[in-house]
């Protein structure tokens, strides 16, 4: 194409930094291609540049986050509407496993002995189920062994901050 030229170092760049674990890209409907440039039809190139991105705190907090692409009026790109909504009901944050929780010594014994519980219920119920044991499991061992660490990560990023 004639005319545009994107330099490939700043698209990775940003790719990479859209596409780190702490963002989340909200599902978009609406049109598909959200900018355009072209005067001819040989010289039309269309992508999907706008995009709504957010952290899973922020889906957390709000129940309702949807975004769609509205109609283009006067500009190459296509518009963004986020629609947000408060939440009213507490959300529980999603379970991530910690790999360094594999590191101490109690590991394999707090997994085999959870899963070694008897269950009352067959197939997919019963894995569910268990699963969800060692999850609670890892999360009480979490803070009785680690602490809160969301809190320790906060004082050490003051203390950084403060020298």
């Amino acid at each position: 194409m004639n005319g545009v030229y994107l330099p490939l170092c700043l698209c990775l760049d940003f790719t990479t930094w859209t596409n780190v674990p702490l963002l989340t890209h909200l599902n978009t409907s609406g049109v598909l291609y959200t900018w355009y440039i072209g005067w001819l039809d040989h010289d039309y190139v269309a992508l999907r540049l706008d995009r709504d991105i957010c952290t899973e705190a922020w889906i957390d907090f709000l129940s309702v986050t949807s975004c769609c692409a509205l109609t283009r009026i006067y500009s190459d790109h296509h518009p963004l509407l986020a629609a947000l909504e408060l939440s009213t009901t507490f959300h529980h944050s999603s379970f991530k496993f910690i790999k360094a929780w594999t590191t101490h010594d109690d590991c394999r014994r707090l997994v085999l002995e959870t899963l070694k519980k008897h269950v009352v219920c067959s197939g997919m119920h019963c894995l569910h189920d268990k699963l969800q044991w060692v999850k609670d499991a890892f999360k009480l061992r979490n803070k009785s062994v680690f602490g809160d660490v969301q809190r320790q990560v906060h004082l050490v990023v003051d203390e950084v901050n403060r020298i």
